[in-house]
């Protein structure tokens, strides 16, 4: 978790380490554009912070950036103006923090669900298809009048098994 105070024009003039992805260390970071630091993204970058000093509104990006093995990081920058009433001069505090892992965990979730759903559906399908396949033989073994009454509870009970199990099933 990155702590920056930016100048106007996005100048790092304090910073508590350096942000991911970055090389240099916080005290190489001081006096250098914010924006600067992410590869290929400093137009960008630059038009959201004009953007910020011009309305004094706080900004919030999302980016993804690579590292020098040239891995993904996900990171999530937050600029915040603040004006001091002795000051006319406008200040920001930007937090950039490496969101990369929440990504990952969001993606997996989010294939998790859709396995379970899967899942439930197979599931559900394939235990009453069996359970009616169980009714049905129990229906023709139950009507043979020749059965002993014994037999008949039993198949009454596994009936009432069946029965229940389709029950707890549907949705």
């Amino acid at each position: 978790f990155t702590v920056a105070l930016l100048d106007e024009d996005s100048r790092i003039l304090s910073i508590n380490r350096s942000p991911p992805g970055t090389e240099l260390t916080p005290q190489e970071l001081i006096g250098r554009i914010l924006y600067d630091m992410d590869n290929g993204a400093g137009e960008e970058y630059a038009q959201l912070f004009r953007s910020a000093v011009e309305t004094a509104q706080p900004l919030r990006e999302e980016r993804v950036i690579k590292d020098a093995e040239g891995n993904a990081i996900h990171l999530s920058l937050r600029i915040s103006p603040v004006r001091t009433s002795d000051s006319e001069s406008l200040t920001f505090i930007a937090t950039i923090v490496d969101i990369t892992e929440t990504r990952k965990a969001l993606l997996n979730l989010h294939k998790n669900r859709e396995k379970q759903k899967l899942m439930e559906s197979v599931t559900y399908h394939d235990i009453f298809n069996q359970v009616q396949i169980m009714k049905g033989y129990l229906e023709l073994m139950g009507s043979d009048e020749s059965r002993k009454e014994q037999d008949r509870r039993m198949f009454s009970r596994v009936e009432k098994a069946a029965d229940n199990i389709s029950d707890q099933v549907k949705v």
